[in-house]
């Protein structure tokens, strides 16, 4: 068994590739003075293993933002961090790591050093359900941010009167990982998320609301490496299968 488990693990290093490339650089980032608008809280403690993605693939919508990224540099083993901020003056494929993350992926000193990576899940960073925070609610406008998701988010909708309504995006209006619904709300409501791989998440319904939503749901996010099962692997091997990897 273990020398199975050996071969296989070997294997996935060898067939691991990574989607992007660029410089690697290192910052003293904070989760809660970050683009993004995360608080310290919106997800598990990353211990400093974060960093700021570039500005092209940040983009015009913050839809990179809490989505995680396995970094990989020279031979080292690579290692998975998450995207809390952005650099404006990065070109694409750049991240600008925390200082933490910097030690623990580049082990050297601080600089400019090529790196690989790609998106992933984000298992380290999340221990339960989705969480929608509620920041700003008034007569012209309501807004959400997700949190403790597990792959990225694409679009969100509201539900009021039995209709749905998508939920405005754009760093224009507010900077950061926010939905907004640019009226006032009435009650009952509810919302809906959807992934990046189309799953979709309602809610419960809501009379009233509080600083924070937990949706007792997560998304499954299972096309990606990270989620594979011994068997499920083993299983490709020993078929002569090839393994691909599958982004989140």
């Amino acid at each position: 068994m273990i020398k199975k488990l050996i071969i296989i693990f070997s294997l996935l290093k060898q067939v691991l590739s990574y989607e992007f490339s660029g410089d690697g650089t290192a910052y003293g980032g904070n989760i809660s003075s970050g683009s993004c608008g995360f608080k310290q809280n919106s997800f598990i403690s990353h211990g400093g293993m974060a960093a700021a993605i570039n500005k092209e693939q940040y983009g015009d919508s913050s839809l990179s933002c809490g989505r995680c990224v396995l970094v990989k540099y020279k031979n080292y083993d690579p290692v998975k961090i998450i995207i809390t901020d952005i650099c404006p003056e990065c070109k694409k494929g750049d991240l600008d790591l925390f200082n933490e993350a910097w030690r623990i992926i580049i082990k050297e000193d601080f600089g400019r050093k090529k790196i690989e990576w790609d998106f992933i899940n984000c298992d380290l960073f999340i221990d339960s359900t989705i969480k929608l925070r509620i920041d700003e609610k008034n007569e012209h406008w309501f807004n959400v941010q997700p949190e403790h998701f597990l792959c990225g988010i694409k679009e969100m909708y509201i539900n009021l009167n039995n209709n749905w309504i998508k939920m405005d995006r754009d760093d224009s209006k507010m900077m950061g990982l926010y939905f907004n619904y640019n009226k006032g709300i009435s009650y009952p409501f509810k919302l809906k998320i959807i992934s990046i791989y189309n799953e979709e998440i309602i809610t419960l319904d809501y009379n009233s609301i509080s600083h924070q939503i937990d949706t007792q749901q997560q998304f499954k996010c299972s096309n990606d490496i990270s989620s594979f099962t011994f068997e499920d692997i083993s299983g490709e091997i020993e078929k002569n299968k090839p393994l691909t990897k599958l982004r989140c």
